[in-house]
């Protein structure tokens, strides 16, 4: 059996509870423990490390639905993550419980004004989409930049054949210089001969001038042979910047445009989500979450660490900035939990000693966070030396709450 516990983060929504679900992982209908509230991220786990026994997938057979990849679960208790009202507010909890009574009447009005208007689900596909395309169309503009600088660098083929053509033409050019030189004496020496000289002097100067005359031409010939080279590798080289440089100003404006359509998206998604009002805090595509360094695979009795980055991509400060993290896992079954042989601390700038996320899962408090600032917060994962095997889930998400009272979470995972 392959072994091994991946953390495999795919880039997926979620807006109440969102997980794609695709084979060789857990099923998530049978694991309901395992999906992720409204404004969590999921990182679905695979198994590809054979080198230690460790948590490993569950079989190919538990998922064979072909679309679960593009669908979403709402049950926004079912990953352990606390709500985002609930996280921001006792009150609004308290207040989200008093209107439940009237949740159905409401809802069915609801689903009245939305016929006719795009599903959340499909405005959620239409921004992972969105979000692809420009994470492609970036990736592309990085491509063709680095193309460019590396046609340009000292070390480029066409910048050492340029060089070198022009090296070959300047001493080309200093030859054909001296050949003229040697001519022109030759000639004047010629020239300086004076009546009485002797026939073997005169025969000798006009072979000197004859020699020198050959030499100047071969000079002239290779000088202008030089010439050329070097002109035709500067031409080479500008050429290939141009092409390059076309290419780049074509991946910008994409890039523009795919950043453009990613905006818009995001846009019509939270506009949808507030027309919603099902949740007492405004969700903000901008604040955004996401996991770096997050290892392939993490073997029975070993620890890994990684980053978790929340981002502010609003244009305004964000007071108080509440960042969590979960981890779930099942065993290869899929039906009994795993979780008790996974161990999670968390460190931060503000609390470096390791420690572990409280009740709510939460990870640290990051106040004062600037529009197009980050924080970081160090993860440290270990796993059990008698863990059985199995798959997991990463949640993350992040909440903030202003001095003015307003508040909102991450609507979908980066």
């Amino acid at each position: 059996m392959i072994e091994g516990l991946l953390l495999n983060i795919r880039r997926t929504l979620a807006t109440a509870v969102a997980a794609a679900v695709t084979a060789p992982v857990f099923l998530l209908s049978a694991t309901p423990a395992l999906a992720v509230p409204r404004s969590a991220g999921t990182t679905p786990a695979t198994t590809v490390d054979a080198s230690a026994p460790a948590l490993a997938a569950a079989p190919a057979s538990a998922s064979a639905d072909p679309g679960a990849a593009q669908r979403t679960v709402r049950d926004r208790d079912a990953a352990g993550l606390p709500a985002p009202d609930a996280r921001q507010s006792p009150k609004a909890a308290d207040d989200r419980k008093s209107a439940t009574a009237g949740g159905d009447r409401k809802s069915a009005k609801a689903q009245e004004a939305q016929k006719g208007k795009p599903s959340i689900e499909d405005l959620e596909r239409a921004l992972a989409a969105a979000e692809q395309a420009y994470r492609d169309a970036k990736a592309a503009e990085d491509t063709a930049l680095a193309e460019l600088k590396r046609i340009s660098a000292p070390d480029s083929p066409l910048v050492l054949a340029l060089a070198d053509a022009r090296r070959l033409a300047k001493d080309a050019a200093a030859a054909r210089t001296a050949a003229d030189k040697a001519l022109a004496e030759a000639e004047a020496a010629l020239d300086a001969l004076p009546e009485d000289a002797t026939e073997e002097q005169r025969t000798a100067a006009e072979q000197a001038v004859a020699d020198a005359a050959t030499a100047a031409e071969a000079a002239t010939e290779k000088d202008e042979k030089a010439a050329a080279k070097a002109t035709a590798a500067h031409d080479d080289l500008a050429d290939a910047q141009v092409e390059a440089s076309k290419v780049v100003h074509r991946a910008e404006l994409a890039t523009a445009k795919a950043l453009k359509a990613k905006e818009a998206a995001g846009k019509a998604l939270e506009d949808a989500l507030a027309e919603a009002g099902d949740d007492s805090c405004t969700p903000a595509p901008r604040l955004t979450v996401d996991a770096k360094g997050l290892p392939g695979a993490i073997a029975r009795g070993a620890t890994a660490e990684f980053t978790v980055r929340v981002t502010n991509g609003t244009r305004e400060t964000l007071d108080t900035v509440l960042p969590y993290v979960a981890v779930r896992a099942v065993d290869e079954s899929g039906q009994q939990g795993a979780s008790g042989s996974l161990r999670l601390t968390w460190s931060g700038a503000g609390s470096p000693a390791w420690q572990k996320p409280d009740a709510d899962h939460r990870t640290g408090v990051v106040k004062g966070l600037k529009p197009g600032e980050h924080a970081d917060i160090k993860v440290r994962l270990a796993v059990d030396a008698a863990a059985p095997l199995g798959v997991g889930t990463l949640s993350i998400t992040a909440d903030y709450r202003n001095d003015d009272g307003s508040c909102g979470y991450t609507p979908y995972y980066y």
